[in-house]
């Protein structure tokens, strides 16, 4: 009898929120550099855009609630420079981040790393946390025309692997990442944080972990191994992408709403 063979080829890794606890960072980053700049910050529209690319996040915050006295370019540049200096005094890896790196690096796995932050973010993650050895790619959308929850950054992730869809997984965090992933057609492992588990976007995942602890061989194993059962409908993948995005485009509607009539007050 021949030994089966592993589905799984590569895996691709988010970075913030899933191997360093970062996201607090971007949110402190934001808040300051929309406050000193005459702007508002507004927990709901965070919610609305954490996950994205920093460029189009001030793009849409700028649209809602107009910054003032500072190009978006400069107020890109701040916020990256903010995150960069938490991460380097404060930065932590999540629970479980080196377990499941050095786990999947024992199977022989192409290992990626595929983050909405730029160069400069991803670099200081690696590099003082010295995770760099781990990744056979490491690939920024800063590169990218678009970013999450368009799947550019997935696609090309998986051609500088050279490897299908099908035989490739990823780990998210956010609804944004998730939708990307999923629109290029790679199994998700999802790992939200607590205030978003219950978002029915992540209904779409594989497995939904309360940690990289909770990964371990039997889910390994089933990745590799899915017993046959019906995939998710595209209906349904577009069901749930239709309506967050709805949502998304809903949430900023009424900030514009207000803020006009705010500012024609």
């Amino acid at each position: 009898m021949t030994e089966e063979k592993n589905l799984i080829k590569a895996v691709i890794f988010d970075m913030d929120g899933v191997l360093i606890n970062s996201m607090p960072f971007w949110k402190e980053g934001l808040k300051e550099v929309v406050k000193k700049n005459g702007s508002q910050f507004k927990e709901k529209l965070w919610q609305e855009l954490k996950g994205g690319r920093v460029d189009e996040v001030i793009s849409s915050w700028h649209k809602v609630i107009p910054l003032k006295n500072i190009s978006l370019k400069k107020a890109e540049e701040e916020i990256v420079n903010k995150v960069v200096e938490r991460i380097r005094q404060k930065g932590e890896l999540k629970k479980g981040a080196r377990k499941i790196l050095d786990f999947l690096e024992k199977k022989e796995l192409k290992i990626a790393l595929a983050s909405s932050s730029y160069k400069k973010v991803v670099m200081a993650v690696l590099e003082k946390f010295g995770l760099k050895k781990y990744f056979q790619v490491i690939h920024s959308s800063e590169e990218d025309n678009y970013g999450k929850p368009h799947p550019e950054i997935y696609l090309k992730t998986l051609k500088e692997l050279e490897v299908d869809s099908v035989n490739c997984f990823c780990f998210e965090d956010s609804e944004n990442g998730l939708i990307a992933a999923r629109a290029a057609r790679i199994k998700v492992v999802a790992v939200p944080a607590s205030e978003d588990r219950d978002d029915k976007v992540f209904s779409l995942a594989e497995f939904k972990l309360n940690s990289l602890n909770e990964f371990n061989e039997k889910i390994w194993q089933k990745l590799n191994h899915p017993e046959p059962k019906k995939e998710p409908t595209n209906r349904k993948l577009f069901q749930v992408i239709g309506f967050n995005l709805a949502k998304i485009s809903k949430g900023l509607d009424k900030y514009i709403k207000k803020s006009d009539k705010e500012r024609k007050k």
